[in-house]
């Protein structure tokens, strides 16, 4: 098998590249391209840290063009909605005096607050009140009629400094390392441990 070389241009770290475009990494496919190579030296071990800086930039990057995107589309969406916007408040305006005449003449029943047509109905409806609330000054009168609903929250910022798992495994209970008490409600979900990353710390 013919030794594969560490190959790696620190210039070209976080290079712009298309899907599908292979040209700034000399395995392609990495998962396919690299079986048979093993991190033996210093210099390897390094190419593999500039692939993940590269790999981190081309990330960074897609997030600033998909939120570019983003702006741009929102934006000529609210310049498009402004003007349908104004489209229907016209449109409303016009029918409006229309429904009036319909109730003026009799042709709406009494009673009735729409008018169906083809494409829709025109009509009135009722907007329900709206308060604007005071709740500092509201509670106490509230209160005073058992209609004041307190919330309880678990500081568990401050909790979790004095519990600690009885063994180090998924579904383990946990103990109050003051009084020894095991605590309900609380269980191990993921198990600590110490595990392996690598940083890159290329820009």
């Amino acid at each position: 098998m013919t030794e594969i070389e560490p190959h790696y241009d620190a210039g070209v770290v976080g290079q712009d590249r298309l899907a599908g475009d292979d040209a700034g990494d000399p395995f392609g496919e990495l998962p396919t391209r690299l079986e048979g190579f093993v991190v033996d030296g210093d210099g390897r071990a390094d190419w593999c840290l500039v692939q993940i800086a590269r790999a981190e930039a081309h990330k960074r990057r897609r997030g600033t063009i998909a939120r570019e995107e983003i702006d741009r589309w929102q934006s000529w969406q609210a310049k498009q909605d402004k003007a349908d916007d104004a489209t229907i408040e016209r449109m409303t305006g016009l029918l409006r005096p229309y429904f009036d005449q319909l109730k003026a003449t009799g042709l709406i029943p009494k009673g009735r607050q729409s008018y169906r047509l083809p494409h829709g109905r025109v009509g009135t409806r009722l907007h329900e009140t709206k308060y604007r609330r005071d709740d500092a000054a509201l509670i106490p009168w509230a209160e005073s009629l058992g209609l004041v609903k307190t919330e309880k929250h678990v500081q568990w910022e401050e909790l979790k400094k004095r519990v600690a798992p009885e063994r180090n495994e998924t579904g383990a209970g946990v103990i109050d390392i003051t009084t020894g008490e095991v605590i309900e409600g609380l269980t191990v979900e993921q198990p600590s441990a110490r595990i392996f990353e690598a940083k890159a710390d290329m820009d």
